[in-house]
């Protein structure tokens, strides 16, 4: 057992809603590890391929390089390596036809929804589960949680 063990039976406390986030966040990455190597796919390009699929903004390679913190050169490979996997699709900027987007490939996206539809069905029988109310408020906490994670000031 490691030092940094903070489970209600090591600290005698009850589990923290911070504890119990990050011990959220450590299940989603196990979910994201399954899917990668299922589609065969790296880390890196694993996440550029959800930045994709999540951001609802146009991301360019440049963008995405950002987002990934590589720079435009390994960027583009990636991309490239992505596009000759059938993964991501160029696409014209819809407001600057000098630019380039990316989009996620119906192929990639329909695997990648295939492995999450069963714990989304899950969840949304678990949000079910509650009364509207309180979905209200799971909702606004978890927008928040959302915003500080993202550097907002909840």
């Amino acid at each position: 057992m490691s030092g940094f063990d903070r489970s209600p039976a090591a600290t005698g406390m009850p589990e923290s809603t911070p504890q119990m986030l990050h011990e959220l966040a450590v299940a989603t990455a196990q979910v994201d590890l399954r899917i990668r190597e299922k589609l065969g796919l790296n880390s890196t390009d694993y996440q550029a391929i959800k930045h994709l699929i999540v951001d609802r903004d146009p991301i360019g390679p440049v963008g995405l390089g950002r987002l990934l913190g590589i720079s435009s050169g390994s960027a583009t490979s990636l991309v490239d390596r992505l596009q000759r996997d059938g993964h991501v699709e160029r696409r014209p900027h819809p407001a600057d036809r000098r630019r380039q987007t990316l989009a996620v490939t119906e192929r990639t996206a329909a695997a990648i929804a295939a492995e999450l539809r069963p714990l989304a069905d899950a969840l949304v029988s678990l949000e079910l589960s509650f009364g509207p109310e309180e979905r209200q408020a799971i909702r606004r906490f978890l927008t928040a949680a959302l915003d500080l994670h993202r550097g907002g000031s909840g």
